[in-house]
């Protein structure tokens, strides 16, 4: 595909780039186009310090940047480029608009030569462009008239860093339009459509009635494209919210704390969130009234003695808080995390979990809390309460 850009012009087409000189883009990205089409034409109406800065800085890029694959076509000639004007042959006064072409130089050229009747060039051994860049090679006319006289030219312009710009010039078209004679130049040498843009007036004149039926279907569809986003939107969310629990099977640390209290908050719990940083991972409720601290812990081994001094830590500085309420200490293990859970071993050690049966705590594995709620989203009958109960019942008999 050839990579097209006009400077000096907007055209109405996404297939080639296209900027006044007003609005050039940083140069370095010309680069990446195959094709440079240079507008003259507009210069004499651009504002002029602007445009010099431009074309100084243009006339150094394409000197600077030789590619001998790359093609210039430059249209027009503009009397106050001190740089540019180096490319640009100067214009005579022509009797008479016959031409005919010069064989394999041409192509794609020819209907823009339809439209030229008041000029011809001289390419004589006094142009020799400027001090960054001269002009080498042999000037080939692109059409001639009958009698010999040079319409348009092909030739190079040698730069210092070495290498040469292959330029086709053309002069500006006198029969018709700039625009109209651009677009037959894309669609003839580079087999580019440029489609004209349609006049304000075309929006208010009747329709074709397939074309009303179509506009119809499209707007019907947009509207259904946009509501569908939105529930997509609403089930992504979902699904994050829901997803996040297969956590519990191997995180630890603050994230499996999250995770934890959400969770048996989905379970009929009232969870507070812990009071300070250091204290316990926080207290609930039961659905029956039963309260709890919470130790929760996500290892790679087993639980630990430690573990269970902090949970006793923090079901005696609560119950001194609170003399008139009963608390009891949950805890809420995922140990060896990051096995497979039906590989897992037992989640305490001996003493630990001696020690936690003497204190009358109770405990839980972080993968039988994601069982509970696989089995609470399964069956509409699950018992809550018979799952709680459950869970107090290893403390309470010991």
């Amino acid at each position: 595909m050839t990579h097209i850009c006009v400077l000096g012009r907007s055209i109405a087409t996404k297939a080639v780039a296209s900027a006044a000189w007003s609005s050039v883009a940083e140069l370095e990205a010309l680069d990446n186009f195959d094709v440079i089409i240079l507008d003259l034409t507009t210069a004499e109406s651009a504002d002029r310090d602007s445009f010099a800065t431009r074309e100084v800085e243009l006339w150094r890029f394409l000197c600077s940047s030789p590619r001998d694959d790359r093609e210039l076509i430059v249209i027009g000639h503009a009397t106050h480029a001190d740089q540019l004007i180096a490319l640009c042959p100067a214009p005579q006064q022509l009797d008479g608009r016959q031409y005919r072409r010069s064989d394999g130089l041409s192509d794609g050229f020819d209907r823009w030569f339809d439209s030229v009747d008041r000029f011809h060039v001289a390419f004589g051994d006094g142009w020799v462009g400027n001090s960054a860049g001269r002009v080498a090679g042999t000037r080939t006319p692109l059409a001639e008239t009958k009698t010999g006289l040079a319409l348009g030219l092909t030739y190079s312009i040698a730069s210092p860093s070495g290498g040469t710009l292959p330029i086709h010039w053309l002069p500006e078209v006198s029969v018709g339009s700039l625009d109209e004679s651009i677009t037959a130049l894309l669609r003839d040498r580079f087999g580019i459509d440029v489609l004209t843009e349609a006049p304000a007036w075309v929006d208010a004149y009747p329709r074709l009635p397939r074309h009303d039926v179509a506009a119809i279907d499209v707007d019907g569809i947009r509207r259904e494209i946009t509501r569908l986003q939105g529930e997509l939107a609403a089930s992504e969310a979902t699904l994050t919210s829901e997803g996040r629990f297969v956590g519990l099977l191997y995180e630890q640390g603050p994230v499996l704390e999250v995770l934890v209290r959400d969770a048996l908050r989905h379970l009929g719990a009232d969870v507070t969130e812990p009071e300070r940083r250091g204290g316990d991972d926080g207290r609930l409720t039961d659905p029956t009234g039963r309260r709890a601290a919470l130790e929760i812990k996500g290892i790679g081994a087993q639980v630990g003695l430690g573990h269970i001094r902090q949970l006793m830590d923090w079901v005696d500085e609560i119950r001194e808080q609170e003399p008139d309420n009963e608390w009891t200490g949950l805890f809420v293990s995922n140990a060896q995390r990051l096995d497979q859970p039906a590989l897992r071993g037992e989640a305490f050690a001996p003493n630990a979990r001696q020690r936690l049966g003497a204190l009358g705590f109770s405990s839980i594995t972080t993968v039988e809390i994601y069982d509970a709620l696989r089995l609470q989203q399964a069956d509409p009958d699950f018992d809550v309460a018979e799952w709680w109960r459950r869970t107090w019942l290893a403390g309470d008999q010991a």
